[in-house]
């Protein structure tokens, strides 16, 4: 009898140490697919990033080009005020 058990403990023994040895190799490919799939996702994230900050570059500029032309109309809107002041002081004080 206690042979008999002895050949069936081994015989379990082995299908749980195959049964250890699968689960390992299935955690390894998940654990390598896990870290392939956050590899892709930084990629990603580091190309959406990179647009992100080249779209907001053309649009500071804009801004930029926005205020610049505000100020040469309000700049050149000054001057024609400061004209036409000074040609009513002139005209006022010819008569």
């Amino acid at each position: 009898m206690q042979e008999s058990e002895l050949k069936s403990l081994r015989w379990e023994h082995e299908v749980l140490e195959q049964r250890f040895s699968q689960t390992q190799q299935e955690r390894d490919d998940l654990y390598k697919k896990f870290i392939k799939a956050i590899n892709e996702v930084q990629q990603k994230t580091g190309f959406k990033n990179a647009l992100l900050e080249k779209k907001l570059r053309v649009m500071e500029e804009a801004v930029e080009r926005k205020v610049s032309l505000k100020m040469c109309v309000q700049g050149k809107l000054l001057m024609q005020a400061c004209y036409k002041k000074r040609n009513f002081i002139i005209m006022s004080s010819q008569f």
